[in-house]
């Protein structure tokens, strides 16, 4: 499990260094950026799934109290972090990129920053609930 979530994690954060790598350009990449936004896109939905269908419920299955509610409030901050990003990539199409490159990269800055934080949140309670198990 911890093995598959690190994986997911390498995958997004390649896909934010492709992304912050574009972002440093004088004007939107309108080949790369597409392509880079949907495949971090992907990679994202997928580690949700894998967090909600695999994560959780075997988290939860041995979890005490404590930990049974952090598991919970990470779901639910997974939650609320996807509903922000859904937004971006609602807001950021193609055509506002375009128009407004300085105002979509520092949204994008603020979305790969809620991205890192879940990603360190994520490990930090796998790996501590994991050691509390393996007690």
């Amino acid at each position: 499990m911890l093995r598959t979530l690190s994986d997911y994690h390498r995958r997004i954060e390649l896909g934010l260094d492709d992304i912050k790598r574009l972002c440093r350009d004088d004007a939107p990449d309108p080949i790369m950026l597409p392509r880079a936004r949907a495949t971090l896109g992907q990679v994202s939905i997928e580690r949700g799934r894998f967090i909600n269908q695999v994560v959780v419920p075997r988290l939860l299955a041995s979890a005490n109290y404590a930990s049974a509610r952090d598991i919970l409030a990470l779901q639910n901050s997974f939650a609320a972090n996807r509903l922000v990003s859904d937004q971006h990539v609602s807001r950021w199409t193609d055509e506002t990129i375009a128009a407004d490159w300085q105002g979509y990269r520092a949204a994008a800055a603020a979305i790969w920053r809620m991205m890192e934080q879940q990603r360190d949140d994520e490990q930090a309670l796998v790996i501590r609930h994991l050691e509390h198990v393996c007690l």
